[in-house]
């Protein structure tokens, strides 16, 4: 996760909030402003975060309660947003901005890179639901798809490895090669796709981390993007890549005591020390950067050269039986694994370029000054409103929100969600419900509209409001049962006349559609939905 993410995510965390990363992300990311403290702030926010921003001096910094997110200078200069676990007259513990790890460090040492500013959480927490689980239950299938796709080569290689020791496979003398070359190639395959990884996401501060050890980290930065990276228009980590997963393929298929591949595989990795050489004087003389993927690679070229030395088969090349079936099939396998990859990269690549415009045009549509410069555009409500449908919120509100809506209809259930979060974090908003139903015995919509309706005119809110989310987070829409659950007397057949006047004022609008949304006054355009109106509508 980016650094302002990653620090509201272990506030929150901290705090005991249930909260996925993808929900800090999708409420931080989209906001106007990222990466500022006010987007943190008001991401928080709405997953039930109160804070506020505050400036102290150095002499108060022990006197917040933790924890509390603060703003540092890292190494580089950069300003970065930490989270501060403890601080005392002598020492502080907060998270590292660069490793995630919780560190220590003297009080005086941490103030020379404090800028004064914190954002502090208070220990209440607004009443917003979240369909937690669910987020949960997708990243976790995201975590297990990626462990699948890295570990499966190295199941598949230890089970041929255990198929081997174990039999039915005659112990032949050069069999333990095979396996070891097998492991070799996997550890191969391992680090030159986290290479061709960084190539295609070369943002990623995990990568950044694991690639080099300097400071700024730009050591596998400063290599994959020189001209040495690259032979005629081909990076040479797409060739590693290709080079170790053809002879993973090739052995995995052929079988560990196959001592017609051995020789083939023993005279590529002889051939292959001349990148060793090449790569190392291209670090030392030339790009002076040390990357240690890339040392990690030539490790692993280098221990394959010394298992062909050691084993002495590339000897046996022109002996061996079925040599040109072996360079057939081991050029099939890398060839395929390069088409792949030179396919794959790309397509990454404008996948990521694609999410970036998107939260480039998802921030540029947060911004409230271009919210209300295209709302203004928008078709009014002609026809008053007053008197109509079911009010929730304050009544001297600042915004009004006006939602047409049908009670049976899936989309404004959804939006009745967004909205009702919106009210329990923004006091400043008010909201009217109108629903499209007749007074019809026919219109099966009439029923629940009418109990509703004489729930709300008992005038208590909390009820009214309990009531509405009681019909719209039920999946099932049971009248039945929701009429057993807010029991009336004779008040439903007192609802007709609120049911024709607006059924009236739908026909004069011109509601075509359910949900119809109205922002103080105007039509909400296409391209907004309801959840964009928390990043829209000021406190």
């Amino acid at each position: 996760m980016e650094n302002p993410i990653h620090a509201a995510y272990v506030l929150a965390r901290s705090l005991d909030v249930p909260i996925s990363r993808t929900m800090v992300a999708d409420a931080i990311e989209t906001h106007p402003d990222y990466p500022s403290l006010l987007a943190i702030s008001e991401g928080l926010h709405q997953v039930g975060v109160i804070n506020s921003g505050l400036r102290i001096s150095a002499e108060q910094l022990s006197d917040v309660k933790p924890p509390f997110i603060a703003q540092v200078r890292n190494t580089s200069g950069q300003m970065k947003f930490t989270v501060v676990q403890r601080a005392d007259e002598m020492e502080v513990e907060y998270m590292d901005t660069e490793t995630g790890e919780w560190t220590k460090q003297p009080r005086a040492s941490f103030l020379d890179c404090f800028s004064g500013v914190i954002l502090l959480a208070v220990d209440e927490k607004l009443p917003i639901e979240h369909d937690y689980s669910s987020f949960r239950k997708k990243e976790r299938q995201q975590v297990v798809g990626r462990v699948a796709a890295l570990t499966m080569p190295l199941l598949v290689a230890c089970t041929l490895a255990m198929y081997y020791v174990l039999g039915p496979f005659p112990a032949l003398d050069n069999g333990w090669a095979n396996t070891i070359y097998l492991l070799l190639a996997v550890i191969g395959v391992y680090i030159t796709l986290l290479l061709v990884w960084y190539e295609a996401d070369t943002n990623n501060l995990a990568l950044r981390q694991v690639c080099s050890g300097d400071a700024d980290r730009s050591g596998c930065s400063a290599l994959l993007e020189s001209k040495g990276a690259n032979i005629s228009g081909t990076s040479w980590a797409k060739i590693g890549f290709s080079y170790f997963l053809g002879a993973f393929l090739m052995l995995a298929t052929a079988g560990l005591t196959n001592m017609q591949v051995l020789p083939l595989l023993s005279v590529i990795s002889l051939l292959a020390t001349t990148y060793i050489v090449f790569s190392l004087y291209y670090q030392w003389r030339v790009a002076r950067q040390w990357c240690r993927l890339c040392l990690a690679t030539l490790v692993i070229l280098a221990l394959q050269a010394g298992l062909a030395l050691y084993t002495g088969s590339y000897n046996y090349l022109g002996a061996s039986q079925g040599l040109e079936g072996a360079i057939i099939d081991y050029a099939i396998f890398a060839s395929l694994v390069f088409i792949a990859v030179q396919l794959l990269i790309p397509a990454l690549k404008a996948a990521r370029l694609g999410r970036s415009h998107w939260l480039s045009f998802t921030r540029l549509k947060h911004d409230p000054g271009i919210f209300q410069a295209i709302l203004s555009q928008q078709p009014t409500i002609m026809e008053t409103t007053h008197g109509l449908g079911i009010t929730l919120g304050n009544a001297d509100a600042k915004h009004k929100i006006v939602k047409v809506c049908n009670p049976y209809c899936g989309p404004c259930s959804k939006a009745h969600v967004m909205l009702e979060s919106i009210l329990a974090t923004n006091p400043e908003v008010q909201l009217q419900i109108i629903f499209t139903a007749t007074d019809s015995q026919k219109d099966m919509r009439a029923a629940p509209v009418k109990h509703l309706m004489a729930i709300a005119e008992k005038r208590d809110d909390e009820l009214t409001q309990r009531a509405i989310d009681d019909w719209y987070r039920s999946i099932d829409k049971d009248y039945a049962a929701f009429a057993t659950r807010y029991p009336m007397n004779g008040e439903l057949e007192k609802q007709g006349l609120k049911l024709k006047a607006m059924a009236k004022w739908c026909v004069k609008t011109g509601i075509s559609f359910t949900p119809t949304i109205f922002v103080n006054g105007y039509h909400l355009p296409e391209i907004y939905t309801a959840n964009d109106l928390k990043y829209l509508l000021t406190k």
